[in-house]
């Protein structure tokens, strides 16, 4: 799926959730909106906590997901694969 086939055309966030629960793994979540159709999409990646905490970045398609991406990954740690600059050291 894509923003223009999904008809999702705003980026309105990107965060991460983490549980205290050992169980639960790491969330990444986005929220979308579709500004004509009025109606909202939550999307969320479940990521282990025993492979590396990685999702493909989705700057290509929403260039407002480059500082929220950088927001997650020095909150989280999460890597954004493909990400012009999470400004890691």
């Amino acid at each position: 799926m894509t923003r223009r086939t999904s008809g999702n055309d705003y980026l309105v966030d990107v965060t991460a959730v983490e549980y205290r629960d050992r169980e639960r793994p790491l969330e990444v979540v986005y929220q979308l909106r579709s500004l004509a159709r009025n109606t909202q999409l939550r999307v969320k990646i479940l990521l282990p906590k025993n492979e590396p905490l990685e999702v493909d970045s989705v700057v290509d398609l929403w260039n407002g997901a480059n500082w929220l991406e950088r927001e997650v990954y020095d909150m989280f740690g999460v890597r954004f694969r493909g990400h012009p600059d999470l400004r890691a050291s």
